[in-house]
């Protein structure tokens, strides 16, 4: 194009190369001085985890859609200390604060129980381990068993020490007798391909752990909780059964001691037998003025449902103060006495109150019981009844 000034070059590129001689080449905002950008707070950055589709095999023809869908995460963990916990409150428990909101997207929300209950082992597997997407609603250290919300209102429970005797005697509370109120349903059981952890989906329990209320709330409410707590294990030894031990063929796991393994199938008279073994063994540990006299005889045809880990953490108050218990991998049927020895062995010293009420308002064999936490005692190596929170030589 032509002018009077001469000729006017407008195509683009030779337009470029004009400014970049008379200006010099323009630095890239990567390369500008830190005093001329504006400083991002770590705060203003979202924690977000995208969210989550798993395709179901093809042969997996029972559920539909063939896609599962896990909402975002928007949030951090929030870890926060439950101490108190044990014989002399020196345990304690972690708790992912988001477990507890309501609010929170949680990985299986928006699915039903049948949807939940016709998923492939794997894949669910794959979702409750998963702690950035199930927060964590209780982990124990000393067991390293760990409890994850997965939908507002069921949680899973898994770890190294979750037995299928937990889940076992769940199910036959929960379809014959009136204990059932008071105890979680199960929905299902799997196991973990890659841990070999047993998983349990059971009912959320929305409430208060009795060990941390129990010091800042009032006397009258105190009582009412202990009436209903020696109530409801009094409608528990209702339910009896003739053999000892968990339910199903399983091992076990109450006043076992590893030195001395207990058969797998056993009358009342072989009960009998294993447990005086046991108390023989017991009063060898102590000295002769501290030795308990007289032999165990437990059997009287019948044999009552029992937790076998009675402590404080094992009770779930709901927000209409109704009772829950949780945590029944030691439970099954055995003596009426058993139930109560355990409890004094476990219960520390605050909870003295509420485990008097139990021992006296429930009928039971006192040098029976006697004989029960020695062994208890002997078991958890301390034979001399030095340690724990259940040797209270005030109740008796």
């Amino acid at each position: 194009m032509e002018s009077r000034g001469g000729s006017t070059n407008l195509h683009p590129i030779s337009s470029r190369r004009r400014r970049i001689r008379l200006h010099g080449r323009p630095r890239r905002a990567r390369s500008l001085p830190s005093r001329f950008r504006e400083p991002v707070a770590v705060e203003a950055i979202p924690y977000i985890l995208p969210p989550l589709q798993i395709q179901l095999p093809d042969t997996w023809r029972l559920w539909k859609p063939a896609v599962l869908h896990c909402p975002p995460v928007t949030s951090l963990p929030c870890w926060r200390p439950c101490p108190n916990y044990g014989p002399r409150e020196t345990k304690f428990r972690l708790c992912d604060t988001r477990s507890l909101d309501d609010k929170f997207s949680f990985p299986l929300k928006g699915y039903n129980n049948w949807e939940i209950e016709s998923m492939p082992d794997k894949v669910l597997a794959k979702i409750i381990t998963d702690w950035h997407r199930s927060p964590v609603l209780s982990f124990r250290p000393d067991t390293r068993n760990v409890i994850s919300r997965i939908a507002p209102d069921l949680v899973a429970k898994w770890g190294p020490a979750v037995c299928q005797a937990e889940a076992d005697i769940m199910w036959i509370i929960g379809e014959k007798w009136r204990v059932k109120t008071h105890i979680p349903e199960v929905h299902r059981v799997l196991r973990d391909e890659v841990t070999g952890y047993l998983i349990i989906i059971m009912d959320y329990v929305r409430g208060s752990n009795l060990v941390d209320i129990w010091h800042c709330i009032s006397p009258e409410r105190r009582h009412r909780l202990t009436k209903a707590i020696v109530k409801l294990i009094c409608v528990m030894q209702t339910n009896e059964a003739r053999y000892p031990g968990p339910a199903g063929i399983t091992p076990m796991r109450a006043l076992v001691h590893r030195d001395y393994p207990v058969p797998l199938c056993m009358n009342g008279t072989d009960y009998d037998r294993y447990m005086n073994v046991l108390l023989s063994v017991a009063n060898c540990y102590r000295p002769e003025g501290m030795r308990t006299k007289g032999f165990m005889r437990t059997y009287r045809g019948k044999f009552v449902l029992a937790n076998m880990n009675l402590d404080p953490s094992s009770f779930i108050v709901d927000r209409k103060n109704n009772i829950w218990i949780v945590g029944w991998a030691n439970g099954g049927f055995y003596p009426p006495e058993s139930e109560l020895a355990m409890v004094e062995r476990l219960m520390p010293s605050r909870f003295a109150d509420l485990t008097r009420e139990i021992l006296k308002n429930i009928l039971h064999d006192r040098l029976q019981r006697q004989h029960l936490r020695l062994i208890a005692s002997m078991i958890d190596g301390d034979p001399l009844e030095k340690k724990g929170g259940g040797f209270y030589h005030h109740l008796e």
